[in-house]
């Protein structure tokens, strides 16, 4: 029997990184897809947070601007006063009284009355700037109160009510990621 010794022989061409190069660039574009959409997720995902934060301060602000609205037209609760006065607003279950007022002073056109709520188990605050405006024989410019739009006209009484809401206590509104909102009306 005759042994037979074979040899083998190794077959090397110039190409013998390009495999490893492919494979290392193939797998570098693939990470950068893929950081790309986590940074997407991770914007998203602030995005909703912000934009939750804010629906949130909205409807705040929508239901002081509902709450303060109601006592006006139903309980007359921010007529002008000839004498001084505190006055005083229900919304959400608690009473505010209006913070300007020294209480001796009256209320009269175009007077702003100030009035703030926390609410909602104390995560939410509340701020309502109500004007009433009446001259009996000249038109009332209502520019110092941002409607620039229209006057109100000689003897009648106009209000203007600015509601804003935060999604954070009124003792925390001033921190970091507090959103307002605020709602104008006008009648």
């Amino acid at each position: 029997m005759v042994a037979t010794n074979y040899k083998k022989k190794m077959y090397t061409s110039g190409n013998a990184g390009f495999t490893v190069l492919v494979a290392t660039i193939v797998a570098a574009i693939v990470l950068a897809i893929g950081l790309v959409i986590l940074d997407i997720t991770f914007k998203q995902v602030r995005l909703s947070g912000i934009a939750r934060e804010s629906e949130i301060a909205f409807q705040a602000a929508s239901a002081t601007l509902e709450c303060v609205r109601f006592q006006d037209l139903r309980n007359s609760t921010f007529d002008l006063q000839e004498s001084g006065g505190i006055v005083s607003a229900t919304c959400f279950g608690t009473s505010a009284s209006n913070s300007n007022s020294n209480g001796s002073d009256p209320v009269g056109s175009g007077d702003e009355q100030i009035f703030s709520w926390t609410w909602g188990s104390g995560e939410l605050c509340s701020r309502a700037s109500v004007y009433k405006f009446h001259n009996e024989n000249n038109p009332v410019d209502m520019e110092s109160v941002g409607i620039y739009w229209r006057d109100c006209s000689a003897g009648a009484t106009c209000t203007v009510i600015k509601a804003r809401g935060y999604n954070k206590s009124c003792a925390n509104v001033g921190d970091e990621g507090t959103v307002e909102r605020e709602l104008t009306v006008f009648y």
